[in-house]
């Protein structure tokens, strides 16, 4: 055994499969302590894992292979072992994406990884194509294993409740299995089942036939427990080798907290039950957005909701036209409402990914729907932070850099502890944000956060939240209609909602004293309005007067 794994670190031959199956089988009689590092090195290099992050962000390569073989070389000698098999399954052709592929789908924190690195549009297509695959890859978990585990969580069999699994193929993601089951009762009937789901409002004792089960994996929480605390003793071996590192100012203790709290809120079931009803809640007037609702049958590992039926949206077969008008309706279904709504908190969903937006199957095209799936993912924006976001683009719009950094000094967490050195550096990122007007402004706000989080300025773990959702969502309007444009959109929504505000604002020109930009949903006063629309006016006065 020890020569197979001389054999993995130096040269990378796998073709022993069955000499790991049999050291698995006596994981504690095989000491591998002397090869941890050379087995990490060798499976990091193997599946191409800091090959797959962007170049953008290759300042976080070293620190990500440090982690890495760090937690190689404390997991257990099972999953390690483990771990060595599934490589050595895989074929000799296999390339290295799906590799990694393979080497996620075995540890919760790197599936997460592979996901968000997925989602980003500077990832290298080669790579890409592998882990898209982990948003939602087919159902790889034994399915009577499953079925025994929601029905314990349940507490009787699914027959006792009227209830059976489908002959429909589930999917499964990092921390989650998803099988689809029916009612007994409602599936012996040939009822109108799209009308019915449609028309019930109610929100845990709806009348459809057709479910989804959504269960944590059994081995999931026991897996995360120990990546955890492994990560967190790297945390702290970082903390005392900064130096070593480019991002010196990256605070890995604080990024690292709240991975956990997005792993944690993922296993536990019923955070994404509350998401589902705040959600309902927030959507029910907006008639082109479909969300699931809730059945009965919910445990903190287990949610039973409703079935929706459609195909996810990048993959629908759609016109021209209709692709533009969709791209534009999600769009404003995920970012204008959230940030203009009238609520002092306003969810959004955090994950909103080709995989999680469905349009509806229905048969009359006018009915259908925008249905926006897995809410494990979503965070609620305040008032007071939509209004320094909004601040922040119109800063960036009129290219007042006074505006621009009093925004990002409201939004962040630490913005009374940060040193002139990384004041100036926050200066230059700003510079580079205003000499660069090509892009959305949007686009260029998030950026900028993205930028100066990098310097080790702290922002709301909501407000990354928001951010990462956006840049998710850009790739899936592209798909749709790569010519969108979302500051056209989205000025377009705010010309709507200043119509809206009109009644008030004539009221608050009366009023001087009543004018607080918290009064209105736009999160903008009459007198900033005005300070606004005039300087951005005379900031395009000199191009509009023709030459003589």
């Amino acid at each position: 055994m020890q020569s197979l794994l001389e054999s993995l670190a130096k040269t990378g031959r796998e073709s022993v499969s069955l000499l790991i199956a049999g050291a698995l089988a006596n994981p504690g009689g095989l000491d591998i302590s002397n090869y941890r590092e050379s087995i990490a090195s060798w499976l990091i290099d193997y599946t191409g894992l800091c090959d797959a992050i962007p170049g953008k962000y290759s300042d976080y390569i070293p620190l990500v292979r440090d982690g890495l073989i760090f937690l190689f070389e404390r997991i257990s000698t099972e999953r390690l072992l483990k771990i060595l098999q599934s490589q050595a399954n895989l074929s000799d052709e296999a390339q290295r994406g799906e590799r990694l592929l393979c080497l996620a789908m075995e540890m919760p924190t790197l599936h997460k990884l592979g996901q968000v690195i997925a989602r980003n549009p500077h990832m290298d297509p080669k790579f890409k194509q592998f882990l898209v695959r982990l948003e939602h890859g087919p159902l790889k978990s034994d399915i009577e294993t499953l079925k025994n585990y929601i029905e314990r969580e349940i507490c009787g069999s699914l027959e006792s409740f009227g209830l059976r699994l489908t002959n429909t193929m589930g999917c499964e993601a990092s921390v989650a299995t998803i099988v689809d089951f029916e009612s007994i009762v409602d599936s012996a009937r040939e009822g109108d089942t799209e009308s019915a789901s449609t028309e019930n409002t109610s929100n845990e004792n709806p009348s459809f036939g057709k479910y989804v089960f959504k269960s944590v994996k059994p081995c999931v929480p026991s897996m995360l427990c120990e990546e955890m605390a492994i990560l967190d003793d790297f945390a702290l071996t970082y903390e005392a080798n900064r130096l070593r590192y480019a991002l010196r100012d990256f605070s890995f203790t604080d990024t690292l907290s709240d991975v956990k709290e997005a792993l944690s809120k993922e296993t536990d079931l019923r955070n994404e039950q509350e998401n589902l009803r705040r959600a309902l809640a927030f959507y029910e007037n907006l008639h082109y957005v479909r969300i699931p609702r809730l059945a009965p049958y919910l445990t903190q590992s287990v949610t039973a909701m409703e079935k929706i039926n459609g195909t996810a949206i990048t993959e629908t077969q759609l016109g021209g036209l209709e692709k533009k008008f969709w791209a534009e309706r999600l769009f404003k279904a995920i970012v204008c409402h959230p940030i203009f709504s009238p609520l002092s908190d306003a969810i959004f969903h955090g994950d909103p990914h080709g995989g999680n937006i469905f349009l509806t199957a229905v048969s009359d095209e006018r009915r259908r729907q925008i249905a926006l799936l897995d809410w494990s993912q979503a965070g609620q924006l305040g008032k007071a932070q939509r209004y320094d976001f909004v601040r922040l683009a119109i800063g960036l719009t009129i290219r007042d850099r006074g505006i621009v950094l009093d925004s990002i000094a409201a939004l962040s967490e630490n913005a009374k502890n940060l040193n002139p050195e990384i004041i100036t550096s926050i200066r230059g990122e700003i510079e580079n944000t205003l000499s660069n007007p090509l892009t959305s402004i949007l686009v260029r706000s998030l950026n900028l956060l993205d930028g100066i989080s990098l310097k080790g300025v702290k922002f709301p773990y909501t407000l990354l939240l928001f951010r990462k959702a956006i840049f998710t969502l850009t790739g899936v309007i592209n798909d749709l209609d790569p010519d969108f444009d979302m500051d056209g959109c989205l000025f377009k929504f705010m010309a709507s909602v200043f119509t809206e505000e009109l009644p008030k604002r004539f009221f608050n020109m009366l009023q001087p004293a009543a004018d607080d930009p918290m009064g209105f949903r736009s999160s903008i006063s009459n007198r900033e309005l005005i300070d606004y629309a005039c300087r951005l006016w005379l900031k395009t006065l000199p191009w509009s007067i023709p030459s003589f």
